[in-house]
């Protein structure tokens, strides 16, 4: 390869000015090549053949010395990720008979910095058609292609904001709820989202697999109550949801710790590798922006929508009942995020619920008597809990206003629990028109026994409302043989049990005649009285005869036999468990 800096001038310039000598030509032509702002080259015919000139400009666009062509250091400088096509397309022009051939593509300075080249070459041939020479030109287009990735780079944010835009209008035109919202926002910006109130109580959430549901509770208790003052440095993305003029919430994006964890390393238009860290894009922001308009647009559009928080803790309590999803420690992370510290000592569960004629509650939706009734003692249960001090969490779940209520020991739990059912009888006669309303309290427990003790809470309360038929408050460890049949209910035990007893009963009140439960209930809570029992049910007394003996022929027993009418009891009480439970179980269709 040669190392001479010297050119040979084999081209053919053409007719020229006589009176120009060849000295002057040099000189002219060397002035006009080394003013152009561009690098030019020429070499030799073959693939490896070496650089027989360069121009001085290779120092400025390439911040290489012509020296550096010469010894092909100049190679070694083409991006590595364009080095090989750079290769390829130049033997191509040579063996393909290409006369001109044009390339763009990346160069890394010695100092670091990535320029983009067009390299356009000309093919010299002689008579046969055999090269002879190869000149080439290079023109530095870093400043178009940067101004071409930017636009290209702005049409695909155009493109997305759009996109993220009709993403949320389609999930309103479509009927999604808040939570269908909080979980498209996370899916765009790969990052935990959390809404809360005016109050700073988390009413929703969705998280990503980078953050748990218990993750973002923690992360939630320390970040919920700082001030939020915009900024782009701050470690979430946020947007107050407004209704009408009024800031009724806000939206946030949890960017700090979470977004590493799914966000990789980016590459900008020179093929840097970037780090995207934890800082919002513009996506970001304008996802979220778009998200808490269509949590505004969703809240208009609701009747209820001051209550959210209400149901975010009736979703909770619900899923505590059902022993859904929460363990003890995100439930009580959870509970404190809705306002209702449950980390305390001793936690008993409460429930009220309001007799009615016909099957135990959970049966069916509630009436709208019903439904005014429990939003009063919910109401009346948060008051109570408020001005006694007691840390407390409490939601209307179907027909039953469930409560989780905190106690420093439990001695002083029976005194306060006595007073609040004494308040919610006063309540119920106020405004219940002479129903019932019996107030369930469970056995002390911890927070590893909430599903427990919500369970026997709702099964003391369903006891007082439908077997007993009387106000007051039924305490969960004063049921005996109730309390047993609740533990049992959690098991196939006692369906198995209710089926063996009561299967034909069960099969006959499916078909939807006049049912036979209901009698024999009646026969069994007046304690075998015939003549109690058909002025219970309304009934003359030739009428309880011929039920009691149909009832007697179904279940192949004697209901005079004290055994018989025991066994027949206990699944009577056990049948009462199951449909608490179960909503509709052994019911006609």
């Amino acid at each position: 390869m040669s190392t001479s800096p010297e050119m040979p001038y084999p081209l053919d310039l053409g007719r020229l000015d006589d009176d120009l000598t060849s000295p002057q030509l040099a000189a002219m032509y060397r002035a006009l090549v080394e003013e152009i702002p561009a690098v030019l080259y020429i070499n030799g015919p073959q693939e490896n053949s070496p650089t027989l000139y360069v121009s001085p400009r290779t120092n400025e666009v390439l911040g290489l010395p012509p020296q550096g062509w010469y010894d092909d250091t100049w190679s070694t400088h083409v991006h590595p990720d364009d080095r090989a096509t750079v290769d390829a397309n130049y033997v191509a022009a040579l063996r393909h008979g290409a006369s001109e051939a044009i390339d763009e593509y990346r160069f890394v300075r010695p100092d670091g910095q990535v320029v983009w080249l067009h390299d356009s070459i000309r093919v010299i041939r002689d008579d046969d058609g055999s090269p002879t020479l190869v000149q080439g030109v290079m023109f530095d287009i870093t400043a178009r292609k940067r101004s071409e990735e930017l636009l290209s780079r702005q049409a695909a944010l155009v493109e997305r904001i759009a996109a993220v835009g009709q993403r949320f209008t389609q999930l309103l035109l479509e009927g999604g709820d808040l939570q269908a919202i909080l979980d498209a926002l996370a899916d765009i910006v790969s990052a935990p989202v959390v809404f809360d109130d005016a109050a700073r109580q988390l009413v929703g959430f969705a998280t990503t697999a980078a953050m748990d549901d218990a993750r973002l509770l923690e992360v939630w208790a320390s970040h919920g109550h700082r001030g939020h003052v915009p900024d782009v440095h701050e470690e979430c993305v946020w947007m107050p949801v407004r209704l009408r003029h009024e800031e009724w919430g806000r939206l946030h994006v949890l960017t700090d710790g979470a977004k590493s964890a799914t966000r990789g390393a980016a590459t900008d238009a020179d093929g840097n590798g970037t780090e995207t860290g934890t800082d919002p894009d513009e996506i970001d922001v304008i996802a979220t922006d778009r998200a808490a308009a269509a949590i505004g647009l969703w809240l208009l559009s609701r009747q209820d929508r001051v209550a959210l928080a209400d149901r975010a803790r009736s979703e909770l309590i619900a899923d505590l009942w059902q022993g859904r999803r929460w363990s003890a420690p995100d439930a009580l992370a959870r509970s404190r995020s809705l306002g209702g510290d449950l980390d305390r000592p001793v936690l008993l569960g409460v429930a009220v619920e309001f007799g009615r004629e016909g099957p135990p509650a959970g049966s069916g939706a509630p009436d709208a008597a019903t439904v005014r009734l429990l939003d009063s003692a919910h109401a009346e249960i948060r008051r109570f809990a408020s001005a006694e001090g007691l840390s407390c969490m409490a939601a209307v779940v179907g027909s039953v206003c469930l409560a989780i209520v905190g106690f420093s020991t439990e001695a002083a739990a029976r005194p306060v629990l006595g007073r609040l059912g004494a308040q919610l009888e006063s309540l119920s006669r106020a405004e219940s028109r002479g129903r019932t309303v019996a107030v369930g309290v469970s056995r002390p427990g911890s927070a590893d026994g909430l599903r427990r003790i919500l369970t026997e809470a709702t099964d003391a309360a369903a006891h007082g409302a439908h077997s007993v038929r009387a106000s007051g408050t039924y305490h969960s460890a004063d049921l005996g043989l109730r309390h047993l049949l609740a533990r049992l209910g959690d098991g196939p035990e006692l369906g198995r049990f209710v089926e063996d007893e009561l299967g034909p009963l069960l099969a006959h009140d499916a078909t939807g005649r006049a049912p036979l439960i209901p009698t024999l209930r009646a026969f069994l809570d007046s304690g075998g009285r015939k003549s109690t029992a058909a002025r219970t049910l309304h009934l003359e007394r030739r009428s309880l005869y011929y039920r009691l003996e149909r009832i007697e022929k179904f279940l192949e027993i004697d209901l005079a036999d004290p055994s018989a009418r025991l066994r027949v009891e206990v699944a009577v009480q056990g049948l009462d468990v199951l449909r608490q439970r179960r909503p509709g179980y052994g019911e006609p269709e």
